[in-house]
């Protein structure tokens, strides 16, 4: 039980629990500090899914509501990366954690949005080497059928076709967003009958702008945004925007909207990542 009106709002993502030091952090945090309180996941938990499971119910044994849209991680290393992530959601759902929108402590709107890093490279200026694409496992590590990506999907193509992947990237992109459409309409539905403060959430980066500038990985930038993304969450309204991926800690306004990213990240990124923060500098004020 929480008493109305006390619960706040933390947030974190890039957990990657499958190192054990991660897992351990998680494990370690305080078993009643967060009893009333709420907690965002935006991704990257686990490439296998009974850590995410693990990993989630320890969240959930440590706050009163646990929040969570998968990250490229959580679906790799499947036959069917779309059944594996729909089987995830509803594993999740069995024990509590919620996976679609719900109205947190009666006052604000809390709200997953799916999403797939989305690179147009025939109309999208770039200066990277399309070859290194090859380094960015989700290409290999993800299987996309035509079933959910039509003729863009390259699950039966041999060798490694950079503009093809980046095609099916693409279409992934688009499906993930058009299963948010039916969230979006419901959201707008019940914001009609009782206006509240919104706060969405994705893994993929919502904006170029938000993007972090690398000298060595400049091809970072076609497998963090998702474009179109931005659209969606301004389309109910939204004034906090939860998103990972990069391990870039964030937090900035733009045009209205406050973009956070607080990740856990990899022991080996420095500074930039901060590493075993103290959750209480990740709430999000409303």
């Amino acid at each position: 039980m929480y008493v109305v009106g006390t619960m706040r709002l933390f947030a974190i993502s890039d957990l990657h629990t499958d190192m054990a030091t991660n897992l351990k952090w998680i494990d370690d945090l305080d078993n009643d500090r967060w009893k009333q309180d709420a907690i965002i996941v935006a991704g990257d938990v686990a490439e296998r899914t009974e850590i995410v499971i693990a990993t989630l119910k320890l969240l959930k044994s440590k706050f009163a509501e646990v929040f969570f849209v998968a990250g490229n991680h959580d679906v790799w290393g499947a036959k069917d990366s779309l059944e594996k992530l729909d089987q995830l959601y509803d594993k999740l759902r069995a024990f509590g954690v919620k996976c679609e929108p719900a109205l947190l402590d009666g006052r604000v709107w809390v709200v997953p949005l799916d999403s797939w890093h989305y690179f147009d490279i025939d109309n999208e200026a770039h200066d990277f080497d399309l070859a290194r694409l090859r380094l960015w496992r989700d290409f290999e590590k993800c299987t996309w059928l035509p079933s959910a990506v039509g003729s863009h999907s390259t699950a039966n193509t041999a060798g490694f076709d950079p503009i093809a992947k980046l095609k099916e990237a693409q279409a992934v992109a688009r499906l993930m967003m058009e299963r948010n459409e039916a969230t979006l309409e419901r959201v707008f539905a019940l914001q009609a009958v009782r206006h509240l403060p919104v706060v969405t959430f994705s893994h993929f980066v919502p904006r170029f702008d938000l993007n972090p500038k690398f000298t060595r990985f400049k091809e970072l930038t076609a497998v963090s945004v998702c474009a179109g993304l931005d659209a969606q969450l301004r389309s109910i309204r939204s004034s906090v925007h939860i998103f990972g991926h990069t391990h870039h800690r964030t937090d900035r306004t733009v045009e209205g909207v406050r973009y956070i990213q607080f990740p856990l990240g990899y022991p080996t990124e420095g500074v930039y990542c901060p590493r075993f923060p103290d959750i209480s500098t990740n709430e999000v004020i409303i």
